[in-house]
């Protein structure tokens, strides 16, 4: 990737000129380069699924892909409704757009970790031409053929394609946004003072991108408005056609999601995810609300200063983690591109719609969870300007040619560091040791059982059965059991030690079993009897009487399996050895 100086234009970043067509070999190059890429990196780094989020989007996509509706396998007491059943609760989380691409991709080849992967990365691939296309419009093509492979040489970026996330598809989308706009935009000023006609297809595409960003998070809700003002700052001879042609895309798409949000949520927007409006604050920790049955989440004024602080500290963080975005140390060009005047009009429109949308970003991510890569959906505007003010400065350099020159290898080193890093210097991240013990489960358990875990993205996605995640009360349990009679399984993991004191003892004494039970398969020897969880002195061990033992089937296991056996004593009971059975601990004893 050579770097070369932008011609100057009375001081000014030069821009393409009309005639200037689009090189088709260049375009080409860059979709085979990134599938290369994506190839090697899925090669050498993917684990399988990893992310919580991702494998909830494959749980409910396989749903859809099965004709179960809309509906999730990972059971949040927060979204239970009245007279719900674990195999049917609708998902009122996430947005459906990603869930209905990975059902379609399902359906032709299979519901697997690769599969989902996959799908991420064709967005990462798409992508990369449409920087090119971007950087070549609003600037030249030696700009986009940078930004582009910058782009696509990423370490980031290439670790967003192959996790399964939606990163990748809303970054796709504001890509399209962006060349929509910088089209209205530069019709709305050549045309400005003429009248041959209204630029229909791109306005009904603008409103159409900004609904599909809408229902691929709904956190991308908080841009549509400020889209919509520049639409109509653009648009000033024929505002009110403009405002139709918008809306009418726009809320054709949305509509019919809130409407279903309303009905099964409550809350037309955001659906169950306007809670998180409350969560990471004191009052309801991280997302611990999540695991909290709805009597007892109970927002209100009261805790209004606990929110005002986690607006402070979001802000906080944002700041600081802000410059690790994908396009790293570029950045720094980004800032003071913001007051660089531009020759073209359009050009500074779709620098002042892109700051626009990241205030939205921001405003949203702040308003509910900070989640970082929502700020990535803005790396396609903000890298074509970055690199189109960092060219132009070091054109109007006073260094020499062969100055000049050397900078290539040493800003090529720059960009490649990090991917080469991961991909051959870094210690790979290793598969989720519970899948093993999740996939073993899926094949002993029937059909219409839950199961009650602590990761219940992992059950849901690898027992393909509803997973009720831990209650955030010991106390609620109870309830659990006797709302859904179909749990009869137990799946904890090491992170269960954190919940409670008395999970911690449960999940200890199981897996000092466990051990001991895979310890003797390994050599051979006679296996421990099952160990029957029991304990009326307290309520979550009360709730989890029944739960039996199981012998894993990992030589090494993390994980504690258990499942439920009615406790009810047999006629010939006192004939038989007493079970093992757990004590309860005492008040502040450590297990």
């Amino acid at each position: 990737m050579t770097i070369k100086a932008i011609p100057q234009t009375k001081n000014r970043i030069a821009e393409i000129s009309e005639t200037e067509m689009i090189n088709p070999l260049i375009f080409g190059g860059l979709i085979l380069g990134a599938l290369l890429l994506f190839a090697v990196y899925y090669r050498l780094m993917f684990p399988g699924l990893t992310n919580a989020d991702a494998l909830d989007f494959a749980q409910i996509g396989r749903n859809l892909a099965e004709g179960r509706g809309f509906t999730t396998y990972i059971v949040r007491p927060l979204a239970l409704v009245a007279d719900s059943s674990p195999q049917h609760i609708p998902d009122t989380t996430h947005g459906p757009l990603y869930p209905l691409l990975l059902a379609l991709a399902f359906g032709a080849s299979g519901a697997k970790d690769s599969v989902v992967a996959i799908v991420s990365g064709l967005f990462y691939v798409l992508t990369v031409p449409l920087v090119y296309l971007l950087g070549h419009r609003i600037f030249n093509p030696r700009v986009a053929i940078i930004a582009a492979g910058i782009f696509a040489v990423n370490a980031l970026d290439l670790e967003y394609a192959a996790s399964g996330l939606h990163i990748t598809l809303f970054t796709f989308l504001m890509a399209c946004l962006f060349l929509s706009l910088y089209e209205l935009a530069q019709t709305a000023y050549r045309e400005k003072n003429r009248s041959e006609g209204v630029p229909r297809a791109t306005l009904l595409l603008t409103g159409a991108l900004c609904g599909l960003l809408y229902l691929t998070d709904p956190i991308f809700l908080w841009i549509s408005p400020l889209v919509l003002l520049a639409v109509l700052w653009l648009c000033p001879d024929f505002r009110g056609t403009a405002l139709f042609l918008f809306l009418a895309p726009l809320l054709g798409l949305m509509l019919p999601w809130m409407l279903r949000n309303q009905i099964v949520a409550g809350n037309a927007l955001f659906g169950t995810r306007a809670s998180e409006i409350w969560m990471n604050t004191s009052a309801y920790p991280g997302s611990s609300a999540y695991r909290m049955l709805p009597d007892e989440f109970i927002p209100g004024g009261g805790i209004l200063n606990a929110v005002m602080r986690k607006l402070i500290s979001g802000s906080n963080q944002i700041i600081q983690v802000f410059p690790q975005l994908s396009i790293g140390w570029l950045l720094l060009f980004f800032v003071p591109s913001l007051l660089y005047p531009f020759k073209r009009e359009s050009v500074s429109a779709v620098r002042a719609v892109t700051l626009l949308c990241l205030g939205g970003v921001a405003f949203g991510t702040l308003l509910f969870t900070v989640q970082m890569p929502l700020f990535v959906s803005l790396v396609p505007s903000m890298l074509v300007f970055s690199v189109g003010y960092f060219l132009q400065m070091v054109e109007g350099s006073e260094l020499t040619p062969a100055a000049k020159r050397l900078l290539n290898p040493f800003f090529l080193f720059l960009l490649l560091c990090p991917l080469v890093t991961d991909l051959f210097f870094t210690e790979h991240t290793p598969p989720l040791r519970s899948t093993v013990a999740a996939k073993g489960l899926h094949e002993v358990i029937p059909q219409n059982v839950a199961i009650l875990s602590d990761q219940p993205w992992i059950t849901a996605w690898y027992t393909d059965r509803p997973s009720i995640w831990l209650p955030n009360s010991d106390n609620r349990v109870s309830d659990i059991r006797k709302r859904f009679p179909e749990v009869r399984w137990l799946f904890l993991t090491e992170q269960s030690r954190s919940y409670s004191s008395t999970w911690q003892y449960v999940y200890d004494v199981l897996y000092r079993w466990t051990l001991v039970a895979a310890e003797t398969k390994r050599t051979g020897g006679t296996p421990p009897r099952p160990f029957v969880i029991s304990g009326k002195e307290q309520p979550l061990l009360n709730a989890l009487e029944g739960f039996t033992s199981i012998s894993p089937d990992q030589p090494f296991p993390t994980v504690v399996i258990a499942g439920w056996r009615s406790p009810a004593p047999t006629p010939d009971a006192g004939n038989r050895a007493p079970r093992p059975a757990m004590i309860p601990p005492s008040a502040g004893e450590a297990p």
